[in-house]
């Protein structure tokens, strides 16, 4: 091996080493903001599976108004961003 490609893999070697070095205190991302872990009930499942069923229906029939109406308006532009990544958008028009 020669001198130059000893001294790459030693830079290489070095970059790697100091990754895995402890940072400084309060040198590393925040902790996470605490709030209690969510628990789903089956209330929840069920308005989740009621919502892709209204959904799923809407895409079939080719209802755009339908689809974009179980969007979330609070969201603002969230029909917009529906509309574009929705794989059945393309029926809707």
């Amino acid at each position: 091996m020669d001198l130059r490609a000893r001294a790459a893999m030693l830079a290489v070697l070095a970059f790697l080493a100091a990754g895995c070095a402890d940072l400084p205190r309060g040198a590393g991302p925040s902790p996470a903001a605490s709030h209690p872990p969510y628990d789903p009930t089956p209330a929840d499942f069920e308005a989740v599976e009621d919502l892709l069923a209204q959904r799923a229906e809407a895409a079939l029939e080719g209802d755009e108004a339908a689809f974009l109406a179980t969007v979330d308006p609070a969201t603002g532009s969230s029909s917009t961003s529906s509309r574009r990544s929705s794989p059945t958008s393309s029926s809707f028009r």
